[in-house]
C-alpha cells in the first residue's frame, strides 16, 4: 500500500460539563497492505486548559470508497480531569510522496 494519512475530526467524550474537539492528521503509516496502521498526536484546548493525546490507530475498515481507522483513547489529566474519545478517521486519504518523506526522515 502506498504510504498516505487520514484526517480525523470529532469530540471526546463530555466530562466535567464539557467535551474537546480533536482535530488533525494521522502521522507515519506502518505495516503492509490491509495490515497497516497510523501513529496520531496532538493538542485540544477549552475554556483556559488544554489536554495532550496521542496512540495508534486500527486496522484499516473497509468503506464504499476506500478505508478508515479507528482511534480510541483518553486525553490526558488537565485541570483533575480527563476525557475519553473513540471515533473513526475520514475514508479519504492523502498520498505521501516516498522522497519528500525520505528527505524527512534523513
Amino acid at each position: 500500500m502506498v504510504n498516505h494519512y487520514h484526517f480525523y475530526k470529532f469530540n471526546s467524550l463530555t466530562g466535567e460539563k464539557h467535551s474537546h474537539r480533536l482535530t488533525g492528521y494521522t502521522e507515519y503509516m506502518f505495516g503492509i497492505g490491509s495490515f497497516h496502521f497510523h501513529v496520531y498526536f496532538g493538542t485540544t484546548s477549552f475554556n483556559g486548559h488544554y489536554h495532550v493525546y496521542s496512540g495508534i490507530t486500527g486496522l484499516p475498515v473497509k468503506t464504499a470508497h476506500g478505508h478508515k481507522h479507528k482511534i480510541a483513547g483518553r486525553l490526558n489529566m488537565a485541570n483533575l480531569h480527563s476525557h475519553y474519545y473513540e471515533n473513526y478517521t475520514h475514508e479519504n486519504i492523502e498520498y505521501t510522496g516516498g522522497k519528500i518523506l525520505k528527505r524527512v526522515l534523513s
